[in-house]
């Protein structure tokens, strides 16, 4: 069924909406029984298709609340992980990757990720992304680089949290690293790598990204 008219029925049909989805939800596939190992899924409404979820692991959450996913893949390695995606977004194509125990990615209201999307998360670490946000295909976030960068005999390159405001549009091939806050009414340009904080109402670019331009703000909307 097609994405504009089951957000139609949703606004003006609820109880079949709800009938829907309830048939919908089946559509999915699980690995390694959740329930046994204290692993919770929990779904409210929600239209899910070809969606894979795989977890090694005990005592990790799932929360998918009134939203529509397609062709995603939820992979947990670890215990005491969780993942919450809020109502009424849109994600196609999204991998959500998490390593090692108390790893924690949440997606707000109304944001919308397109095909190829990879959020991960490792060394108990979040990834937080605020609502009304448009992510276009290929972007990465990573909290961590997986492998370890080592000087003087110690490890430098430890992991950290990543944070998206309200109301961002992230371009294609973008990738946010560990230790990024983005604030709210924020561009982040086509290919950028973000490596540092952004401020709010700012469009920044390159390699490492950098303002281009500052009290801006986007609309999904093209306007004329």
């Amino acid at each position: 069924m097609k994405y504009k008219l089951r957000v139609a029925i949703k606004k003006r049909a609820p109880w079949i909406y709800k009938i829907i989805t309830k048939i919908n939800q089946s559509w999915f596939y699980i690995r390694n029984l959740p329930s046994l190992f204290g692993n919770k899924i929990y779904l409210s409404n929600s239209y899910l298709t070809n969606i894979k979820i795989k977890i090694l692991g005990n005592n990790n959450s799932i929360n998918i609340g009134s939203s529509d996913l397609e062709k995603c893949h939820v992979y947990i390695n670890g215990d005491n992980n969780d993942v919450q995606i809020f109502d009424d977004c849109v994600m196609r194509g999204t991998e959500i990757w998490i390593e090692d125990d108390g790893n924690s990615i949440t997606i707000n209201n109304n944001t919308i990720i397109y095909e190829k999307t990879q959020l991960a998360c490792i060394e108990g670490t979040t990834i937080t992304i605020g609502e009304n946000c448009l992510f276009s295909s290929e972007v990465k976030l990573r909290t961590g680089d997986s492998h370890s960068i080592i000087k003087d005999g110690k490890r430098t390159n430890f992991s950290s949290n990543i944070k998206i405001g309200n109301h961002v549009w992230i371009g294609s091939r973008a990738s946010i690293l560990k230790g990024v806050n983005i604030g709210d009414d924020v561009v982040v340009a086509m290919g950028a790598l973000v490596v540092k904080q952004v401020p709010d109402n700012s469009i920044v670019g390159g390699v490492p990204a950098k303002i281009i331009n500052e009290g801006t703000t986007w609309c999904i909307q093209r306007i004329t």
